[in-house]
C-alpha cells in the first residue's frame, strides 16, 4: 500500500469525464479539470515500483478529505514512469503518466461533497493506493 497527502486548490473542478490526476505541482490552472489534488507528497520511485510490481492487477485508490471518502478501482499500468504526476483513466490509453487504466470512475464521478471540500485552498486530503487481493 502507498499512502500520501495532498492539498486542495481553489481551481479544482473535477469535471473531466474520463480521467483523474494528482500532481506534485503547487499551482493549478482552470484548465486542469481532471486534477483532484496538488502538492501530492508521494514518492515517485515508490509509485514506479508499485506500477512495475503490480502491472495488470486490479487496484484501489481511496481519497479522503474533510470526513468524506471515495474510491476508484483500476488496472495498474506497468509502464508508469513520471516524477511529477499520475493519471488514472477510464479508457485503455497508457503513457508514462498513466498509473491506471479501465477505471470505474473519473474526476466527474467523484463525490461532489469531497470535491467541494477540496476547492478550499486550506484543504488537505489523504489518499491510499492498494492492490485488490482476492481470497
Amino acid at each position: 500500500m502507498i499512502a500520501f497527502r495532498f492539498s486542495g486548490h481553489k481551481n479544482i473542478q473535477a469535471l473531466h469525464p474520463t480521467t483523474l490526476e494528482f500532481t506534485k505541482e503547487h499551482y493549478l490552472s482552470e484548465r486542469g479539470d481532471c486534477i483532484l489534488g496538488v502538492d501530492a507528497d508521494y514518492d515517485p520511485e515508490q509509485l514506479k515500483r508499485f506500477a512495475r510490481d503490480y502491472a495488470g492487477q486490479q487496484a484501489t485508490l481511496t481519497i479522503s478529505a474533510s470526513g468524506v471518502q471515495d474510491t476508484v478501482q483500476f488496472i495498474v499500468n506497468g509502464g508508469f514512469d513520471h516524477p511529477e504526476e499520475f493519471v488514472i483513466r477510464m479508457g485503455m490509453y497508457d503513457d508514462r503518466r498513466t498509473l491506471g487504466i479501465r477505471a470505474n470512475k473519473a474526476a466527474k464521478h467523484i463525490a461532489r461533497t469531497l470535491i467541494t471540500a477540496l476547492t478550499q485552498p486550506s484543504a488537505h486530503g489523504h489518499a491510499t493506493l492498494s492492490v485488490v487481493t482476492i481470497k
